[in-house]
């Protein structure tokens, strides 16, 4: 063997070497209660913004059997529309196939929901122009375009029975969901929005899962469907989420529901235990929690 391509092997395997470094300090050995397992899954954060400290989580979970011929599929939760997402997105996948190189050529598939629905075409859109494999993307319930997808659900809530006629009629009179959402974006609601609010959150109640409205009454989070409009990161008045407590309580008691804690609670409630996050290799950063809205 000449002297250029030894040191073109031992180079190939220093970098071999290293990926495998990187990837196994991010290997998950055990979850707490979690059964015995065939596969491997891996999890930690890949620095997407050095400048800023900004970084990604990614949670992998590799397929049991004939692993190297299996394809890769990202999933995006969607989150936060900010016009810097898709460069970070695009920075992590990078920077991730770095620590993973054994899935560089493979079979790529992108794929997400909610506001997804824009990062996952922009992101295939660079993945092209830097002929990455992509094969696929794959979007579901996306945010496509603001007001015809805000509004969709006061037709949809109407037409499935769970608000009134005379509820209907003020939304697509008066203020609809595109508007409302747009009012608590800016934290300015107008008179007008608050006497809806206040109507039609005494319908859609607790007793309504968004989305599942024809299952048994279950919760995920013990909200109602219109308590996307008083989230903390949204609500306008200080006096919002309380009118939105008084309507809801109000409607609970005349239909007599019981609410019963979910799976979005139990899963909260377990990402935030100490040895999960420690398994996980997760850091709570400038938050003392984890909830479903982090930033």
């Amino acid at each position: 063997m000449k002297s250029g391509q030894c040191m073109a092997f031992v180079t190939f395997l220093l970098a071999c070497f290293m990926a495998e470094s990187l990837s196994k300090a991010d290997k998950i050995v055990a979850l707490p209660g979690q059964p015995k397992v065939n596969f491997q899954h891996f999890s930690g954060y890949i620095t997407v913004d050095e400048k800023k400290q900004r970084a990604l989580f990614y949670y992998l979970v590799e397929a049991e059997t004939i692993l190297a011929s299996k394809p890769l599929v990202l999933w995006l939760n969607g989150g936060e529309l900010k016009f810097d997402k898709t460069r970070d997105n695009l920075v992590f996948q990078e920077r991730w196939f770095v620590k993973f190189p054994q899935y560089k050529n493979r079979d790529f598939f992108v794929a997400g929901e909610s506001y997804a629905g824009h990062y996952v075409p922009q992101l295939a859109q660079l993945s092209v122009q830097l002929k990455q494999n992509l094969k696929r993307i794959a979007i579901g319930n996306p945010l496509l375009e603001f007001v015809t997808d805000m509004n969709s659900a006061d037709q949809y809530y109407w037409s499935h029975d769970l608000i009134s006629d005379s509820a209907y009629e003020l939304l697509i009179s008066f203020c609809n969901s595109s508007r409302l959402m747009r009012e608590a974006i800016r934290r300015s609601f107008s008179s007008d929005c608050l006497s809806v609010y206040i109507e039609v959150a005494t319908e859609l109640t607790k007793s309504i899962d968004r989305y599942d409205v024809i299952a048994d009454v279950y919760l995920s989070f013990g909200q109602s469907p219109m308590s996307t409009f008083s989230h903390p990161l949204l609500s306008g008045p200080q006096h919002l989420s309380s009118l939105h407590s008084q309507a809801d309580g109000l409607s609970q008691h005349q239909v007599g529901v019981k609410v019963h804690p979910g799976i979005q609670d139990e899963t909260t409630k377990y990402l935030n235990r100490k040895d999960v996050q420690k398994s996980l290799h997760a850091q709570l950063v400038g938050i003392t929690s984890s909830n479903l809205c982090n930033k």
